[in-house]
């Protein structure tokens, strides 16, 4: 979802993954502090991106061929 581009929320992203907020944001955090999610704070609305400057994730976002 996230190396699909543009920027979600965590909201969004535990209703499309048809998950728990509280999972998806403990995981957020992991990624966090891995690296690999950027983030833009709007007001109150903290907007999640995949860094796709990071190799593994540019990998993760390559097509399959």
């Amino acid at each position: 979802m996230l190396v699909e581009g543009g920027e979600w929320t965590a909201d969004e992203l535990a209703e499309r993954a048809g998950a728990p907020y509280a999972t998806v944001t403990k995981e957020v955090r992991r990624l966090e502090r891995a690296g690999v999610l950027t983030t833009t704070v709007v007001g109150r609305t903290k907007f999640l991106a995949a860094d796709l400057t990071d190799p593994a994730v540019r990998a993760l976002a390559a097509p399959w061929h």
